[in-house]
């Protein structure tokens, strides 16, 4: 259902304003990034910060691959809000 509501935003069924449209972007790029930042923290939450075995390394090491790519798209959903904005002054190039 998830990805079926995604590709609806996001795949052309909205046919309004291009400023909505881009800011509908940003807040789902927004909670998507949310989402993985919230679950990289309970990938660790348990480990204890002296323990080092093979699992917690690794479980560490996606964790930060899932905070790496929540930070990207933290910066995608700027840029999304800020093209809304500069499409609202007729400014976006």
């Amino acid at each position: 259902d998830i990805a079926a509501t995604a590709d609806s935003i996001l795949g052309g069924a909205f046919t309004g304003d291009f400023a909505v449209a881009m800011d509908r972007a940003a807040v789902f790029t927004d909670v998507i990034a949310n989402g993985l930042r919230i679950r990289a923290h309970g990938m660790v939450a348990d480990y204890d910060s002296d323990a080092a075995s093979d699992e917690e390394k690794t479980t560490r090491a996606k964790a930060a691959r899932l905070m790496h790519t929540a930070a990207n798209l933290m910066s995608t959903a700027k840029v999304f809000h800020r093209g809304a904005a500069l499409w609202r002054h007729g400014k976006l190039e």
